[in-house]
């Protein structure tokens, strides 16, 4: 829900309509943000270990927006490049060399601020084909690589494949192999049935 509140008072009556069972007046999710002029907002995927960088939407919530990036879009990805550099120097323990997408937005006085930062599920189709076919194979490669490195899943795939190996030394040490029934054994069974 977008709406337009002109003070906090206003805000926490709505807040207590929308949820009218909560009598403590704690809500389970509210997002409270400056309301800007311009409502187009750039969402842009950034992955710099693949040297990927793409507008996955020029969008415009809540009203209309005016367009304040065009192509090589150098200011937009730029300001994304800082403000991704910042965010790391001041959250290093967060995730953002996998996929990472900063949205963001323009200012009246023409100065371009992050709405948000995503990481982990972010959309990133949009692009184009080819670009999000890339991004989905560096998001497998990169999942892959980061679960195949814990030690909990090496251990439960050796001790899967030592498990294979065991039922397989198993079954040929005892003989229990299934095997086609002979020749011979088929015509006594078709004997004893006359």
């Amino acid at each position: 829900h977008f709406k337009v509140f002109q003070c906090q008072l206003k805000l926490l009556e709505h807040l207590e309509n929308f949820f009218m069972d909560d009598v403590d007046c704690i809500f389970p999710y509210t997002m409270i943000q400056p309301c800007m002029s311009n409502r187009k907002e750039y969402k842009v995927i950034y992955i710099p270990s693949k040297s990927i960088q793409y507008i996955v939407s020029r969008s415009a919530r809540c009203g209309s927006g005016v367009s304040y990036s065009v192509r090589p879009h150098t200011r937009l990805f730029d300001f994304v490049r800082r403000a991704c550099n910042v965010f790391r120097e001041r959250c290093p323990y967060a995730i953002t060399d996998g996929l990472f997408r900063v949205d963001v937005f323009q200012t009246r006085m023409g100065e371009l601020v992050v709405n948000e930062f995503e990481s982990l599920d972010a959309a990133y189709y949009g692009g184009g084909r080819d670009i999000s076919f890339h991004v989905t194979n560096f998001l497998f490669e990169y999942w892959l690589k980061l679960l195949t490195e814990i030690d909990i899943i090496q251990d439960l795939v050796r001790q899967s494949s030592d498990t294979t190996h065991n039922n397989q030394s198993l079954l040929a040490s005892t003989d229990l192999a299934v095997r086609k029934p002979t020749r011979k054994r088929e015509r006594n069974n078709d004997s004893t049935k006359d």
